[in-house]
């Protein structure tokens, strides 16, 4: 593990495979890891927002994740009120660890950051991560299905 602070952002509703490969590698690249977590107010558009767990739930589920890594000290959760939060105006990130699904957002960060006088993030992006019957774990997904349940 370096010396790194690596930032990554999202929804992480219904924490599944594919958040935790995600959060795997920034606990495996960072001594410091500072989430962006959307807030409830930036996902009122979110598709089958009914099912969608609150902001509150989401960072204990975190953090829980974190905890079962031993690294529960290393982690920082930030609300999002916005799509970039920290991750354009800090110093004092190294590494932005993405999805395939997400990795233009972090190139537009870096962008950001480069206009806002910063130096560019390493930027390290993770493939899609599928379930056994090949499809990709998707938050929305498990939503949808929660949803046709009701």
């Amino acid at each position: 593990m370096a010396n790194y602070t690596v930032g990554l952002g999202g929804t992480f509703d219904h924490l599944h495979g594919g958040h935790e490969k995600l959060l795997r590698v920034a606990f495996d690249i960072g001594s410091k890891v500072i989430i962006g977590l959307a807030s409830d107010e930036l996902l009122v558009n979110k598709k089958f927002k009914e099912n969608l767990q609150s902001y509150d739930e989401r960072a204990r589920n975190l953090e829980q994740f974190a905890a079962k890594l031993r690294r529960k000290k290393d982690l920082s959760i930030i609300k999002l009120t916005d799509p970039f939060g920290v991750a354009i105006t800090s110093p004092d990130l190294d590494v932005h660890v993405s999805s395939e699904e997400t990795f233009a957002s972090a190139q537009k960060i870096n962008e950001m950051r480069r206009n806002n006088g910063l130096k560019p993030l390493i930027l390290v992006m993770i493939p899609m991560v599928l379930k056994a019957d090949g499809v990709r774990f998707s938050s929305t997904g498990i939503r949808q299905d929660m949803a046709k349940k009701e």
